[in-house]
């Protein structure tokens, strides 16, 4: 996959040699430059689409990504994906990243969930906002039928996704004490990766609550430690 993104962002540079006024060649190169990781190279080349007058809700998008995770600047990062949306009103993904900048940098959890709610309205099979909004409903409002409801909807829309399946059994144990229905999901995520840490943990927690005996509950207490520890 590395051999492969080389080859494009050589193509890319290519094509800027090419025709280096081209706002869709300085695109192409942000783009291979954001698939590397190489922040700081992706910023420069959308800087340049927006001043050749190119931009468009992915770059914006992107951008207000990299401020996010990179730059660590939530102000300028919800400047960004609301530009994002500006451009494009259904861009889902940036509803979803910007409910998560309300949350995670500003604590502002109604603006947060207003987002989620307005990316699933958009793409209601959009798995980050259903997981997002289920934890917030968990986590915030402590609303045990919302959160069970985004949960268990993301693991109908991905049966494959361990964090969903890990989410919805906490939310199971936690507001319908079903002990049985949580373990029987947690086992999901761990038959999908037996090395999940967190799965592993939350297994001990709830053969806890169950009563089982200590050595099994510490088995996989031990097991998360070891994982996460590897």
């Amino acid at each position: 996959m590395s051999e492969n993104l080389n080859q494009n962002l050589a193509q890319a540079i290519l094509h800027i040699n090419t025709n280096p006024e081209s706002a869709s060649a300085w695109e192409e190169l942000g783009n291979c430059h954001y698939d590397l990781q190489e922040w700081e190279k992706a910023t420069d080349a959308f800087d340049k689409v927006i001043e050749l007058g190119g931009d468009n809700s992915d770059v914006w998008h992107k951008l207000a990504y990299i401020q996010e995770t990179y730059e660590k600047d939530g102000m300028r990062a919800v400047l960004y994906y609301k530009t994002s949306i500006e451009m494009n009103p259904d861009a889902y993904a940036s509803y979803n990243n910007l409910g998560y900048v309300y949350q995670t940098f500003f604590e502002n959890y109604d603006e947060a969930r207003d987002c989620y709610e307005k990316s699933i309205a958009i793409n209601p099979e959009y798995t980050y906002a259903l997981n997002n909004l289920g934890v917030l409903y968990h986590s915030v409002y402590q609303d045990g039928e919302k959160s069970i409801a985004c949960l268990a909807k993301l693991t109908k829309c991905d049966p494959l996704d361990i964090t969903g399946w890990k989410n919805l059994a906490i939310a199971v144990s936690t507001y319908h004490e079903d002990e049985e229905k949580a373990c029987e999901y947690i086992k999901k995520a761990l038959d999908i990766d037996e090395n999940y840490a967190d799965a592993w943990y939350t297994l001990g927690v709830i053969y806890s609550r169950m009563g089982k005996d200590d050595q099994k509950v510490n088995e996989c207490f031990d097991k998360a430690e070891q994982l996460r520890n590897s």
